[in-house]
């Protein structure tokens, strides 16, 4: 497979390794939407990407991030980015419509950080190499709407910054997994399930900006208190609203700014 510099993207080799050619608005139908109604039909036949699938285990994406031009997009599937800098660690989540874009500008060399990728459901993508970018010349609308699917991943962890500032372990605990069943939550009569496999308490900790042991005994008090409940391995289950959420850390739902 082509990039731009000349060379050929390898494939890891617990990952796909054939090209699935398919439309790409049909698979992300968000993308379509960027695009002028009388323009979609033409949009969506000129805007073919290959897929690929990995499955469930370390991710080396590096080699890729450095072949594509715009990135990879997440179709289906979830994948997580461990970061560390020293003993600190962070954890961030991807899923469907996500955009693993590739590194640019300079990095921080004072600290240097370590970021370690894993797929953690069998996770599929799009590979937006030199190819597919000529394919879509025609339609700008498209690379737009790609970079604003970047901001939006800003947006996420800026939230996350936001609230790793709550000083509760609980009220952490509550507007992050509130942000999680937002995207990935199931809702039901007893209340609204997220279900995220391999989510221990030491992940969560990471999420969070904890060590396991507040989290463990912030998550009882949650269960104490009828407002969380673990249902099983990597599944929680949330009650109540996120306006509660929202008056129990003292924040008034406003417009967004």
């Amino acid at each position: 497979m082509p990039n731009p510099t000349g060379g050929q993207a390898r494939l890891p080799r617990h990952e796909d390794q054939s090209d699935r050619m398919a439309l790409l608005l049909d698979v992300d139908p968000g993308l379509a939407e960027a695009v002028a109604p009388e323009q979609r039909d033409a949009a969506r036949a000129g805007a073919l990407a290959p897929l690929h699938t990995v499955q469930p285990g370390p991710w080396d994406i590096t080699p890729l991030l450095r072949a594509v031009v715009y990135g990879l997009l997440i179709v289906s599937g979830l994948a997580a980015s461990d970061v560390a800098l020293g003993h600190l660690e962070a954890l961030e989540l991807l899923g469907p419509g996500d955009l693993l874009h590739p590194p640019d500008g300079v990095p921080v060399e004072a600290v240097p950080m370590r970021r370690h990728w894993s797929v953690v459901t069998p996770l599929t993508y799009a590979l937006l190499d030199r190819e597919f970018a000529l394919r879509v010349r025609a339609w700008p609308q498209i690379p737009a709407a790609l970079l604003a699917r970047a901001g939006e991943r800003c947006d996420v962890l800026t939230y996350h910054l936001a609230a790793r500032h709550a000083v509760r372990v609980e009220d952490r605990l509550l507007l992050i997994f509130w942000q999680l069943a937002e995207r990935w939550g199931r809702v039901g009569v007893d209340g609204t399930t997220v279900r995220i496999p391999g989510l221990n308490h030491t992940g969560l900790a990471r999420l969070v900006g904890a060590r396991r042991s507040p989290v463990t005994k912030a998550l009882g008090e949650l269960r104490r208190g009828g407002v969380i409940e673990q249902t099983g391995s990597g599944e929680w289950m949330l009650r109540g609203e996120p306006a509660d959420v929202l008056a129990r850390v003292g924040v008034t739902r406003g417009p967004a700014e």
